[in-house]
């Protein structure tokens, strides 16, 4: 077969991409390997506006926000499924430079919008949500199967051909542009090396919980414990350069004793590891190569995906079939390649 686009990875980054061209009519098919270590099938979807160190707005917060329900909404009338959910969140303060940060945002004006403060050690954080990240990659691939536009298949870089006109793709066929949204193994890609990922393993738990909160909100400490049924999703660890499958012990009481600052028991009942696709700068890397010019990466989101596709996925879509510009702190000309 033909195409115009092919998007190798189809995580929540991959699978972004490929719905906004798809919505500009533009012909695309999604390739991924189902064996593959895809941290999105761990991703929590956590979108918070603020960042919790310093208590600062997320980057791109106003353009996220703005959009991000008629955004979804789109895809959730696509795939039939519910994806996204506004969810109350409490941010316990837990250290007296906390506090500090907590103080001085209170007093500005604009934060009313965000922020409330519940008592002298607690502030409830408006417009949360939550994407259910592994929902929406399964939903998106199977609209695309269903339009024949997915295909389940291992690329080896190396085995990809430019005649010149196409890129010819064994056992699929040829596309005009590749756009390479791999993840944490974008560090592999051989066209991109120039790039500085830095990726970054996290674990997150299915755990039983007891405490005096609301059991229908998040809680936040230092890591997050979302609600689910029963029990609880909480994370996650952050640890670099790891790429180990398994949850340590040290990562299994990492989480343990987050939980135990604020509730009176809990129990780890199992837990996932994935690997994040993350950057020194933390900013994705978005763009076109720049001596291959029919080759692209949509890549190194890190946690952020879910939130910062809401905005970048629709733009960088309008780059490629229009020619509009990149968010320059994105863009993958902020590294020299000379």
């Amino acid at each position: 077969m033909h195409t115009k686009y092919a998007i190798i990875g189809a995580g929540v980054a991959g699978c972004n991409i490929a719905w906004q061209l798809h919505l500009l009519n533009a012909p695309v098919i999604l390739i991924d390997n189902s064996g593959n270590n895809n941290c999105s099938i761990y991703a929590a979807g956590l979108i918070n506006p603020l960042v919790p160190r310093g208590l600062r707005p997320t980057w791109l917060r106003n353009e996220i926000w703005n959009s991000i329900e008629d955004y979804y909404n789109t895809i959730e009338i696509k795939t039939k499924s519910k994806l996204l959910f506004k969810l109350p969140l409490t941010q316990i303060i837990w250290n007296s430079a906390m506090q500090k940060e907590w103080d001085k945002l209170s007093k500005k004006p604009e934060i009313a919008n965000w922020v409330t403060q519940l008592n002298e050690n607690s502030f409830a954080l408006k417009n949360i949500y939550q994407l259910n990240a592994p929902e929406f990659v399964t939903a998106s691939r199977n609209y695309f199967i269903k339009n024949n536009s997915y295909f389940d298949e291992q690329i080896n870089h190396q085995n990809l051909h430019f005649d010149g006109q196409f890129w010819h793709i064994p056992n699929i066929g040829t596309a005009q542009h590749l756009i390479f949204a791999e993840g944490w193994q974008g560090e592999k890609n051989p066209f991109f090396n120039f790039l500085p990922f830095k990726n970054s393993s996290g674990v997150i738990a299915h755990a039983s919980i007891t405490h005096n909160f609301s059991k229908n909100q998040a809680i936040k400490y230092k890591k997050w414990a979302i609600p689910q049924q029963e029990n609880y999703l909480v994370g996650s660890t952050f640890t670099h350069g790891d790429y180990s499958a398994q949850a340590t012990a040290k990562e299994i009481d990492e989480i343990e004793n987050d939980i135990l600052e604020w509730a009176h028991e809990t129990k780890i009942l199992s837990t996932a590891k994935g690997i994040r696709p993350t950057v020194a700068d933390r900013r994705p890397f978005i763009g076109t190569h720049p001596t291959h010019k029919s080759m692209h990466i949509f890549n190194g989101f890190g946690t952020k995906a879910c939130s910062l596709c809401v905005h970048l996925a629709p733009q960088f879509a309008l780059h490629l079939e229009q020619g509009s510009p990149i968010e320059p702190e994105a863009n993958i000309n902020r590294f020299d390649t000379k």
